[in-house]
């Protein structure tokens, strides 16, 4: 198969080149993309059930139904709902923050866990802008307000009604460690 060939004196050897064909052939086609796709699909099932899980094993159930004001009123207790996500990264980082908080204040504080990536329409009534967004409430179910030192402390977004300056909304967008929501939730009358 090989010839030899004499260009200005020099003797070579060079194998025949053969025809290359680009056309996939379908065996390459199944043992090539085939595979991929399977992984994929794999990688985004481990995916969503382990987000699914984080949440379930910190002790925090997200809702299932929009949230209703007047029934987490009638419980008298100061109100503190989380708008967060299983694909937010800080939301992750806050879960075992909010599950010891959950914990600690059983019976104390009515706490909602509000998982955007299944029901964003639950945030339609609230001003959430990211996630995680947590809002605070007084047990007679009014907004929260805070003193001018823990205004000074912690990132407050406070909502007003444009016309009647009506206080609506008192909110804390991204993430606060354990003693940030013990500092906020003792001023609110959690003990």
């Amino acid at each position: 198969m090989y010839n030899i060939c004499f260009h200005l004196g020099i003797k070579c050897r060079y194998k025949k080149r053969e025809r290359i064909d680009f056309v996939a052939d379908k065996p390459v086609f199944f043992k090539i993309i085939i595979p991929i796709v399977f992984v994929c699909i794999l990688a985004s099932l481990w995916y969503f059930k382990t987000a699914k899980t984080e949440t379930a094993s910190a002790g925090i159930v997200p809702v299932n139904e929009p949230i209703n004001m007047e029934e987490l009123k009638a419980r008298g207790l100061p109100i503190m709902i989380e708008f967060s996500s299983a694909t937010c990264p800080v939301c992750k980082l806050m879960l075992p923050t909010l599950s010891e908080i959950k914990g600690e204040t059983e019976g104390k504080l009515t706490f909602v866990y509000v998982d955007l990536s299944k029901n964003p329409s639950f945030a339609k009534d609230f001003p959430v802008r990211a996630t995680p967004t947590r809002l605070f409430y007084n047990a007679d179910g009014s907004p929260f307000t805070p003193s001018e030192s823990l205004l000074e402390k912690q990132n407050f977004l406070i909502y007003s009604h444009r016309e009647t300056k009506e206080h609506l909304f008192t909110a804390q967008e991204g993430e606060n460690t354990k003693e940030g929501l013990w500092e906020i939730l003792k001023e609110m009358g959690v003990r």
